[in-house]
């Protein structure tokens, strides 16, 4: 009876810790910082990249020295996310574009994914080691 419930414990012992090795890593719930279009790194080099700060404000660039191409805010309900953006040039009415809505598929320290209502599919991968600098200006505001 003792070897019995030994092994039963070693079973269960074993099943659990498979289990838990195979379960999924926790997701992120923001994709804060720059992701670059595509699924390889070498992307944040030459892709558009697409920066999200924890303010709520988006800022896509055609690469990671610009020129910008667009601005606006994004949110996060559940596995969807909201957008809207403001192309250049800027609408001078101050009429942003409708909101964009997008099925997060993936969204870890690495991958960010996502669908449209369309169907289709992006990729970005995270850009963590690269210096954006769309040539800002610095001088103080009159």
């Amino acid at each position: 009876m003792i070897m019995k419930s030994a092994v039963a414990l070693s079973l269960i012992a074993s099943l659990s810790a498979g289990a838990s090795a195979a379960s999924p890593l926790p997701k992120m719930s923001t994709p804060y910082g720059a992701w670059a279009s595509g699924a390889e790194v070498s992307a944040c080099e030459t892709a558009p990249i697409t920066y999200f700060s924890s303010d709520g404000v988006v800022l896509v660039l055609l690469g990671k020295d610009g020129p910008i191409h667009s601005f606006g805010s994004w949110s996060i309900k559940s596995d969807v996310m909201e957008m809207t953006h403001n192309d250049f040039p800027l609408d001078v009415t101050g009429q942003s574009k409708p909101v964009v809505k997008l099925d997060i598929l993936e969204l870890n320290k690495d991958s960010f994914t996502t669908r449209n209502v369309r169907g289709d599919v992006r990729e970005r991968t995270k850009c963590a080691n690269i210096e954006i600098n769309p040539t800002p200006d610095h001088s103080p505001h009159k």
